[in-house]
């Protein structure tokens, strides 16, 4: 099966982001089968017990919950937390669903968002990259997925230590945490690819699309949404200098249901 064929990228696409699903799997399988049947997930980020606790809320009215550190009262939109809390609701949802087993509800959550965002990004590197061969798209991906520029001082000190392994144990994968930074990534760069195509062709659809996930982004992540203001803003210098007039309307467009949010 030849690699440029539609057939064979499909199949090389598959496998890359089968690759990258098992590089973020295991090491929760590895704990899993180190330490046995647990209730609760393995802790590999800092703020997973946040969100936990803020998928399990216990409501005492509409306006009112019980806070799950201090067991008293508190508003329900009190803080930041709580008031953008939709990412931690929907995995309470699932994990409901799946009548409270927690450790498989969390593997099911992650494995969701790392396969969506995977798929975002092979859409949006096929798309509109320039150069569009299946190595080119894969290592992009490989390098969304595994290289975590965040910590490249650390990184680069493993290196330099090197025979000694003791550096890369302070690694990890960039999008390992549950709910952020990895949700709103799959917004921002899904709104990115929308944003792009808008200006290609006109389409309702797209737009709608473009607000949903501007509603999503703020619901769950506002932080998200200006960076796709900023988006927004990029595009409008780019049209108004360069696009014809009959273009330049639409990204004002798009600026001004940014502000609106």
């Amino acid at each position: 099966m030849a690699a440029n064929s539609p057939q064979g990228r499909a199949a090389f696409e598959l496998a890359a982001v089968v690759l990258v699903l098992v590089t973020y799997s295991y090491p929760s399988l590895r704990a899993r089968a180190e330490l046995g049947s647990t209730v609760l997930p393995p802790i590999f980020a800092p703020d997973l017990s946040l969100y936990l606790n803020l998928s399990n809320l216990t409501a005492i009215n509409e306006n009112r919950i019980i806070s799950p550190y201090y067991r008293v009262p508190v508003p329900s939109n009190g803080t930041g937390y709580l008031k953008f809390g939709l990412g931690a609701r929907l995995f309470g949802y699932l994990n409901r669903l799946l009548g409270d087993h927690t450790w498989f509800a969390f593997l099911i959550w992650n494995v969701f968002w790392w396969a969506l965002l995977c798929v975002v990004a092979l859409w949006v590197f096929e798309r509109f990259l320039p150069l569009t061969s299946p190595a080119i798209v894969i290592v992009g991906l490989g390098l969304l997925m595994l290289a975590n520029f965040g910590v490249l001082k650390t990184l680069f000190l493993a290196w330099v230590h090197l025979p000694s392994l003791e550096g890369f144990q302070l690694l990890g994968l960039p999008f390992m945490r549950a709910f952020i930074p990895i949700i709103p990534s799959v917004f921002v760069l899904a709104y990115l690819g929308l944003q792009m195509e808008a200006l290609r062709r006109k389409s309702i659809f797209l737009w709608i699309g473009m607000g949903t996930l501007q509603l999503l982004a703020l619901a769950i992540f506002p932080y998200a949404t200006l960076m796709m203001a900023g988006m927004t803003a990029v595009s409008l210098v780019w049209q108004t200098r360069l696009g014809g007039p009959g273009e330049v309307w639409q990204i004002p467009s798009c600026m001004v249901s940014h502000v609106r949010f």
